[in-house]
């Protein structure tokens, strides 16, 4: 069993189990104690806790890491580092990866294909904007939750990585399948790498294949600089050519034609997705092969690596790109040496010339054949030894160094591939302050300006940074933009930079910001704090919800009632009838009382008056009416017969009629919706009869025949 399994980490994080396994880590399933939550840990394997620059690295690369948030790259909560053990404390994902999604369907289709590289993309940006470049972008690094989000995991690490001596062969080609042409010859790299990884990813996703197979490191990296792969709608039919024209275009060798930010790559899939028939038209300047960019590899052929073996044992996908290959050698034949172009006519007018062109070929092929087995195996040892493929120059030509002080690093970087071709040109790790120099301007060199190198060798540049960086990191933390972050996020931030306690958190309405989320600080992003400074985070509670006090409409009609209410930015819900004491047609209770705070457009149920109810009481002699008159109102008949009574409703949403003979109530009826003259029957005492008719509490009285 695994040693830390069943141990407390940092005192808060139970080890549960191993979740996975990798050249330079091992990943713990734990549960946090503090937070009563399972996490994932990445822990450094042994062999690595003895190297101290290395701890230092990784440490600092995963403090940088875990100052992005993003809902598309994993969350890190946590970096720590003791005597014994560096660790990662990162989010658990539920979910697969993306390799393993692949396994299952085979193949996605392009719409799956665009919804899943759109969320890498926003990822790649969000890393970017913040100067952290991935470089190990493959489907095996990128996990699909069970509602289809996709999270970017390793950030940072893949860099730490590919230095390390310990990496093993079969780890360097599983990654070596995705790896842009320029970071396999170990030149200076940017964020586009990360993009041309993500093209492949693409490719993988939309046809099932990858794009370039081999036997060895070197045989798949020389196809990524000199192969055409098949366009995925060639493997993949029903494809829509924009999507090709998007991955081939991520997928450019030269490093200036590809796209230029993962944004750029966003907006494309955005329109495709709008529009399948959109085309961009990139290939005409997609190209592999350029001499400028690959001057360090022209002495192997491009075909070398197959050469190795017979054409009848090589994949079916190795054919073909060597097919492609021989096709567009054909069509670029005049701009070939002219000693290749003087065996064309001489293949033609004689058999003599033919066969010893034949011979001739014969012979460069296996001294190419022998070279390209030499520089594979050349290659594989120096992937091993320090992460570059590809062993630039011929190791005999002498150049010399020019002067790189005070110049801009990005013009520098800009002429790699035309005015410094000689040299490998890479940026040092950290940037130092400098007053003599601008902010991005080189300040030092290394080798020195004038010194004789071979062709290809490296040269580090160190970048003057901006002012006060060293002291910056030494006594304080730079606030970033906060906004639209969770509110437990920036506090795990602030807390991971000694500012715990040093926050105060208010509370504000907002009717753009979501609750929960951060609206503002101060002060705002770009200060230097510390634990002395004050530090206040506005967060939103959502939409300002606004307030009213309820109004009394008891002993009001319906209509004025629903007239007030509307008046106060509320609405009359249920209106129920009921016998009351109040008048016939009043409102004598409302749901919500009287000055209670309620939010605007509450509802509030009225209740109408229909009247008290009248008791019938049995008739009995009256002794002292000994001849019977009736003394009542009503008259003293037990004949009946009735009458049609006709009322004039106003407009309404409903209106309550009652009619009455004296007290007697003969009729009651509610009209919804109300409006216009209605009849209603009515059963009284035969002869002419004085009745009483309530409107909604409005009296009119009127004779009316019983027949």
């Amino acid at each position: 069993m695994d040693k830390y399994i069943g141990t407390l980490l940092g005192g808060r994080y139970e080890i549960l189990d191993i979740l996975g396994v990798g050249g330079m880590a091992i990943v713990y399933k734990a549960r946090c104690r503090v937070l009563n939550r399972y996490v994932a840990i990445k822990m450094l394997k042994e062999e690595f806790l003895q190297d101290e620059e290395f701890r230092r690295r990784f440490y600092n690369e995963s403090q940088a890491v875990a100052k992005l948030s993003h809902n598309n790259i994993v969350a890190v909560y946590d970096v720590a580092r003791t005597d014994t053990q560096d660790y990662i404390v990162m989010e658990l994902i539920d979910g697969i990866s993306l390799k393993e999604y692949l396994q299952k369907k085979g193949h996605l289709s392009w719409q799956e294909t665009v919804f899943f590289a759109q969320q890498i993309a926003k990822g790649l940006s969000h890393a970017h904007s913040r100067g952290i470049i991935h470089q190990d972008i493959k489907p095996h690094n990128i996990m699909l939750l069970r509602d289809g989000t996709v999270k970017v995991t390793d950030f940072g690490i893949a860099r730490l990585e590919s230095n390390q001596e310990t990496r093993v062969v079969q780890e360097a080609i599983g990654s070596v399948h995705y790896i842009a042409p320029e970071q396999a010859k170990g030149s200076s790299i940017d964020a586009r790498a990360d993009l041309y990884s993500l093209g492949v990813v693409m490719y993988e996703m939309l046809t099932g294949k990858l794009p370039f197979e081999g036997d060895s490191a070197v045989a798949i990296v020389m196809q990524h600089i000199n192969a055409v792969p098949a366009m995925p709608s060639q493997v993949m039919p029903g494809v829509p050519r924009g999507m090709d024209d998007i991955v081939m275009h991520a997928m450019c060798p030269n490093v200036t034609r590809r796209y230029a930010s993962a944004q750029e790559l966003y907006q494309d899939l955005e329109r495709i997705k709008q529009n399948p028939h959109t085309v961009f038209g990139y290939a005409a300047h997609d190209s592999r092969g350029d001499s400028a960019l690959f001057d360090q590899t022209r002495t192997i052929s491009p075909n070398s690596v197959y050469n190795q073996q017979p054409s009848q044992q090589r994949p079916p996908q190795q054919q073909a790109y060597q097919q492609q290959q021989q096709r567009r050698e054909q069509m670029q034949r005049p701009q070939q040496p002219a000693r290749q172009q003087e065996y064309a006519p001489r293949r033609q007018n004689n058999n003599q010339s033919s066969n010893r062109y034949r011979k001739e070929k014969s012979k460069k092929n296996s001294s190419m054949m022998f070279a390209g087995v030499v520089v594979a195996v050349i290659a594989v040892i120096a992937l091993v030894a320090g992460g570059i493929i590809l062993m630039g120059g011929s190791g005999n030509d002498i150049v010399t160094v020019p002067s790189f002080i005070g110049q801009d690093i990005d013009t520098i970087l800009s002429k790699q591939n035309t005015d410094y071709a000689d040299f490998q040109i890479v940026e040092s790790s950290m940037r130092e302050y400098d007053s003599q120099y601008e902010e991005g301007e080189v300040i030092r060199q290394s080798p020195s300006e004038n010194e004789k190198v071979q062709k290809g060798t490296r040269i580090t540049l160190t970048v003057c940074g901006p002012k006060d960086e060293e002291k910056q990191q030494e006594e304080g933390y730079k606030l970033i933009d906060f906004s639209d972050m969770e509110l437990e996020q920036v506090e795990r931030l602030l807390e991971q930079n000694g500012l715990e306690g040093a926050y105060e958190i208010v509370e504000e309405s907002s009717d753009t910001v979501e609750e929960g989320y951060v609206i503002r600080t101060t002060p705002s992003k770009g200060t230097v704090v510390t634990a002395d400074d004050e530090i206040t985070i506005y967060v939103s509670t959502g939409k300002k919800i606004e307030t009213v006090k309820v109004p009394n409409v008891t002993g009001m009609t319906l209509d004025s009632a629903k007239s007030l209410l509307s008046s106060y930015g509320l609405t009359v819900g249920q209106t129920k009838n009921e016998e009351s004491d109040s008048p016939v047609g009043e409102v004598f209770r409302q749901s919500v009382a009287e000055n209670t705070e309620v939010e605007k457009g509450t509802a509030i149920d009225l209740y109408i008056s229909t009247g008290k109810k009248q008791e019938e009481q049995p008739q009995e002699p009256n002794d002292n009416n000994e001849s019977g008159e009736n003394t009542d109102d009503t008259p003293a008949t037990s004949q009946t017969g009735t009458a049609k009574v006709s009322v004039a409703l106003p407009d309404s949403e409903s209106c309550h009629v009652v009619i009455y003979l004296g007290t007697q109530k003969l009729a009651e009826k509610t009209f919804s919706p109300s409006g216009g003259t209605q009849t209603i029957d009515v059963t009284g005492p035969i002869g002419e009869q004085m009745l009483d008719i309530y409107i909604d509490g409005n009296k009119t009285s009127n004779t009316y025949t019983f027949n």
